[in-house]
């Protein structure tokens, strides 16, 4: 019998196709397939109950979301995945041997780059990271000079390489897993190919700042550019002027600074914090927005999740033609609830209007909106999720909240130095120390059985 399949691990309970294999054709000693398998693809060795795991490699891929027979195509859809274990409990180096019992190596040396760090390279590149996806054209453009006009100097440099993680500026970097991708770019800066020392390119504006993915040490100009720092507005024009961009816009949180930007007339577009939360000052923005011509683009729609119904955000956001809301859409269902809303748009009807009467009476004031520019907290508080812990216990689902890994997250707080850094940072001008302590006081009465 050709082999027509692999089984990369003794206890695997499913074989690798080497090609396609039609149905009726063999899959293993004694098990054909009973229907058409792609090449790559899994094939089971054996019938399998719901539920079952199904290995691979001698590990656990997933289990079973229905039945199979010996024969059947398994494919990722078929099934549920298996709990990834926490990175800092992976066991590693438990399949170690002896020196004695490994083949003497052809050679004790290869050719390589040794890099300051100790390590060595196989390839001697310019690396360029961006922190955000935001910087990729400029990281892109200044390689592409790199290559062409300096390169041709250095014969020894291989290439210039720009890696661009697929982040955006308000991407939930404190979330918990989020220290894998920081991790990964960590290890992508320092990686011995740059010879340990990358070209790191920021906008300026995002949460992934320098201290999260350098060394103190290592943030310097040499190493890390800020492209807000740079003489940005004056490229902008000059690409406008050659047809490279149409507009030129300008985020912002803060009324004064919204406020310049529209009196200066230098901008086509603001984007700014605006919901049915908005005070009056905010207001006010919208109009002076609007009479100076200029494009209007509302961040925070959901009020960085506090409104939790979002046909009512839509309905009074469409009060106003000339806002351009950014919904902040995170899941395929999110994309399809507002997509629906274009074709039959919700009316402000007035139960909608109450609703909004009393989320402006718990919300509108000194609340945190969990932008997260006053991170990171230099004792590692968490503070863009427990400045609004209060708000979020009794706007959410109250169980997510109250899980030990929040419960351990919140008591954080009591390492609070009150060092000033997180209110000098907040756009909004709050007193961020006192929410931490108001907020994480309420938490700890809800825990010993406060009623909400």
């Amino acid at each position: 019998m050709p082999q027509n399949t692999i089984q990369v691990h003794p206890a695997d309970n499913v074989a690798i196709a080497v090609r396609r294999l039609a149905a009726g054709e063999p899959v293993w000693p004694g098990v054909t397939a009973n229907m058409e398998i792609p090449q790559g693809h899994k094939a089971a060795l054996k019938a399998m109950a719901e539920g079952e795991a199904v290995i691979r490699y001698g590990v656990c891929l997933g289990y079973l979301l229905h039945a199979v027979k010996a024969g059947d195509w398994i494919a990722e859809h078929d099934l549920r995945p298996a709990q990834a274990p926490d990175l800092e409990q992976l066991t590693f180096g438990t399949n170690l041997k002896r020196p004695e019992d490994l083949p003497e190596p052809l050679c004790h040396t290869f050719w390589g780059y040794p890099a300051a760090d100790g390590r060595a390279g196989t390839r001697n590149l310019l690396g360029i990271v961006t922190t955000v996806q935001c910087a990729a054209g400029v990281a892109q453009q200044a390689a592409e000079r790199i290559r062409t006009q300096l390169l041709p100097r250095y014969p020894h440099v291989e290439d210039v390489v720009v890696l661009v993680p697929p982040y955006g500026c308000g991407v939930a970097i404190d979330a918990p897993e989020a220290k894998i991708p920081i991790r990964t770019i960590r290890g992508l800066i320092h990686h011995p190919n740059f010879g340990g020392e990358a070209l790191v390119v920021s906008l300026g504006c995002e949460k992934l700042t320098p201290e999260r993915v350098m060394d103190p040490e290592e943030i310097c100009e040499e190493n890390f550019v800020v492209l807000q720092k740079c003489r940005g507005y004056e490229a902008m024009l000059e690409a406008k002027s050659q047809g490279k961009i149409r507009f030129i816009g300008i985020p912002n949180h803060r009324l004064a600074v919204a406020q310049e930007a529209i009196d200066s007339g230098l901008y086509a577009t603001l984007q700014f914090p605006f919901c049915y939360l908005a005070t009056d000052k905010d207001q006010a923005i919208r109009t002076a927005a609007r009479e100076a011509g200029m494009g209007f683009i509302a961040m925070k729609a959901l009020s960085g999740g506090l409104i939790r119904d979002s046909a009512v955000a839509y309905a009074w956001l469409a009060q106003y033609p000339e806002v351009l809301p950014i919904w902040g859409v995170q899941r395929e269902s999110e994309l399809k609830e507002f997509l629906s809303y274009v074709n039959d748009p919700p009316a402000l009807d007035e139960a909608r209007q109450a609703l909004i009467q009393a989320d402006r009476a718990q919300l509108q004031g000194s609340f945190c909106r969990g932008c997260g520019y006053c991170m990171p907290c230099p004792v590692g508080i968490q503070i863009n999720d427990c400045a609004r812990m209060s708000l979020m216990i009794r706007r959410a689902p109250q169980a997510t909240q109250l899980t030990p890994e929040m419960q351990a997250k919140m008591a954080k707080i009591e390492d609070c130095l009150h060092c000033g850094q997180c209110a000098a940072k907040c756009p909004y001008g709050l007193d961020t120390p006192k929410l931490l302590e108001e907020n994480y006081k309420d938490y700890k009465e809800i825990l010993a059985g406060k009623q909400l």
